[in-house]
This record gives C-alpha cells, structure tokens and sequence, in this order.
C-alpha cells in the first residue's frame, strides 16, 4: 500500500508526461519502463528508431499509456530545440538524460572525432537539454513549497567511473564526473 501511495504520489507531482533521452536499450528503456508502471506517459527520444518505436508500441499496449518516439541525436547541437519543439503542447514534468557515448580504448588510439562525440552526446547533449527545458520546468514548479502542488524534475545519468579516471575511457570518465557536477 505504501509502494502504491508513493507511485501516485510522484505521477501527481511531477506527471503526467516525462520525457527520458537515451531511451532505446538498457537504462534509458529501464527508466521507460519504470516511469510506465507508474503511470506516466513518455516521450522517448533515441538515435535508432526501430527499438525506439518497438519500446513505444509495447509500452503503449501493455501499460496504457500514450507514447511520443522522436528519434534525434542527442550530440547533434539541434536536438534539444526539436525536443523542446515537439513537447510543447504537453505538461512535461520530469526530464531523465540517459544518452550516453562510450568509446573503449587508451585515449591515444581514439580518433579526435570519437572523443569529440563523446563530448557532443554526453556533455553538451544534457547541458543544452537541461538549459532548453529549465525554465519551462521552473515555472511548472513554483509552487514546490505547498505540499500536493506540481514539481518537475530533471535525472542525470552519471557514472561510478566519473569519479575516477581510467585509460580506457579517459573522456567518458570526464564526461560523467561533469554530469555528476551539472545534476
């Protein structure tokens, strides 16, 4: 019972749309899936769009919620304006950025273009995000201090490894010590 307070409790405040970035594969589906058994309907945004859509769809039929895929590439400097484009009719209240590049090997052997992607997807992606969609969050959440008012919120993906470096994935490693840093 208290499982199931706290699940409306969060789709009440920060629902009913939350939008999760990295969503096709692993954390960023689990995320989806999490966010769907609570109740909220999702806007999906990942590169490929075949398990984008094929999440979406299950999500939809399974859970009853409503789905929004967009596919974009969260290192392209465009993505966050189509994002905040494509949400605008909706009451988004939870932003979750999952998105992330990860090249392995000694940083000497990486290519400058796949250490700048690195960059591109899991710094400026969120960093760019997270400015496009603030102040639209900000103004969800003004009344935070009044209990059962709206709140919004934005999650970060991190990584154990920003907190130590390591030579196979030197950039990666800065790239979530940022994040941890930006959340």
């Amino acid at each position: 019972m208290a499982h199931r307070k706290r699940s409306l409790s969060l789709l009440r405040r920060y629902g009913p749309w939350a939008l999760v970035a990295g969503a096709s594969q692993g954390l960023g589906a689990a995320f989806a899936e999490a966010l769907a058994d609570l109740g909220f309907n999702l806007v999906l945004v990942a590169r490929r769009r075949e398990p984008l859509v094929e999440l979406g769809d299950r999500l939809e039929s399974s859970r009853g919620i409503c789905v929004q895929c967009i596919v974009a590439d969260l290192g392209d400097e465009d993505a966050p304006g189509l994002l905040e484009k494509e949400t605008a009719g909706l009451d988004l209240g939870l932003v979750v950025y999952n998105a992330a590049f990860a090249p392995i090997g000694r940083f000497a052997e990486r290519t400058i273009d796949q250490l700048t992607q690195v960059v591109d997807v899991n710094i400026r992606g969120p960093l760019n995000l997270v400015h496009r969609m603030l102040p639209r969050l900000t103004a969800r959440s003004r009344g935070d201090r009044v209990p059962g008012l709206r709140r919004a919120g934005i999650i970060l993906m991190s990584s154990l490894s920003g907190n130590q470096g390591s030579p196979r994935i030197a950039v990666y490693s800065a790239s979530k010590a940022f994040n941890s840093i930006l959340a």
